[in-house]
């Protein structure tokens, strides 16, 4: 066994031990979170001495994980960003590397969690907190270009904590709170909650693996997860919204033993008329589809009032308060599993009737002398 002394310069240079590399020449790369890169070199003696590498920062210390592209270029993901390097060119210069951050604009965060390099020889570059990014590598390594996408392109979460790549090329994506599917053609994403158990859908860092029958297993803080790509529902259809109540105060509109402000139900009314006292209001919708294994995400406009469409969301209500009077048109559509938005929306047209002494109307007196 080979520890970390600290009165040995030779020995590992941290205890913690994140990732083990054999390049394409067969050395020996040590990744440890906190004494940052060693390479093992044979001593003679059966037993190994360690060079260091990576160590004039805390961030650059902090090594997870270690992968080898086609280009025999070794990536390493850190708590500063990925650093990049040509072996030969590491070892006759300690310096001779690249380095991506979020610091010099290349990357959205420092903490890198894994890296995975798909069948195409793409870099996939899992970012915490902030998504990932994408990097196909060319011949100039100074000068590498990164595509990047987040939970406002469609991610279930931003706290990606691994990849997989399954038989087709698409990438699974395990996060600090569920599941995405990216498919890599149409450049959208699939989402998931896998379990009714809040636990198994927390998954934990590069604890991911493509099998080779197919299947996905995802390591989460309860257990693994298996799924199978193959079985995977993957409904594109854009779901249809529906109102489904108008609230006063906390009080449905449409409730019996109250004042009943349309006859038939909300989701059969297209418009609904308000006293200018009821100017303040909370309105409910929903897909009506209880299957969906991601809650849908909605945005609605108040036409009239709102200036454009509202934050995507899961919360299915909309409250406005304090209206003037008018006649408006609450727009609201809801998005699919891909995150992928249609054109239709559902209305309901909102009248605020406006007291009696701004209609120009006057007030008639008869008195009886």
């Amino acid at each position: 066994m080979w520890l970390h002394h600290a009165d040995n310069p030779a020995s590992l240079a941290s205890d913690d031990v994140y990732s083990l590399l054999r390049d394409r020449k067969g050395r020996m790369w040590v990744g440890t979170f906190g004494g940052g890169l060693d390479l093992a070199l044979p001593d003679g003696k059966g037993g190994y001495i360690f060079r260091h590498f990576f160590n004039d920062s805390y961030g650059q210390k902090r090594i997870r994980m270690l992968v080898e592209d086609r280009n025999g270029w070794i990536w390493a993901a850190t708590s500063d960003g990925v650093f990049i390097f040509r072996p030969e060119r590491l070892l006759a210069d300690e310096q001779a590397y690249y380095h991506y951050n979020r610091q010099n604009g290349n990357l959205r965060s420092n903490e890198i969690r894994h890296l995975l390099q798909d069948r195409n020889g793409n870099l996939w570059i899992a970012e915490a907190g902030a998504g990932f990014s994408i990097c196909k590598p060319g011949d100039d390594y100074a000068r590498l270009r990164f595509s990047h996408y987040g939970v406002s392109d469609g991610l279930v979460n931003d706290m990606i904590q691994a990849f997989a790549e399954d038989s087709k090329g698409n990438i699974w994506i395990t996060t600090e709170y569920g599941v995405s599917c990216f498919d890599v053609s149409s450049k959208t994403f699939l989402n998931y909650f896998l379990s009714m158990q809040m636990l198994q859908n927390v998954y934990n860092e590069t604890s991911a693996l493509a099998l080779p029958d197919g299947r996905i297993l995802m390591g989460s803080n309860d257990g693994v997860t298996v799924v199978d790509p193959s079985r995977v529902n993957t409904d594109r259809r854009i779901p249809s919204v529906t109102f489904t109540d108008l609230r006063l105060n906390g009080v449905s509109a449409g409730s019996s033993g109250t004042e009943r402000l349309f006859e038939k139900s909300l989701p059969y009314t297209s418009s609904v008329q308000l006293d200018y006292s009821q100017h303040s209001f909370t309105v409910y919708f929903s897909t009506l589809d209880y299957s969906a294994i991601v809650p849908p995400r909605f945005t609605y406009q108040l036409q009239g009032y709102d200036k454009g469409w509202s934050v995507p969301s899961v919360l299915p209500w909309g409250t406005y308060k304090n209206l003037p009077p008018g006649t408006y048109k609450l727009h609201v559509k809801a998005c699919n599993s891909f995150g992928q938005w249609g054109d239709d929306y559902t209305t309901l047209e909102i009248v605020i009737v406006p007291p009696f002494w701004r209609t120009g109307g006057h007030l008639s007196f008869i008195c009886s002398c």
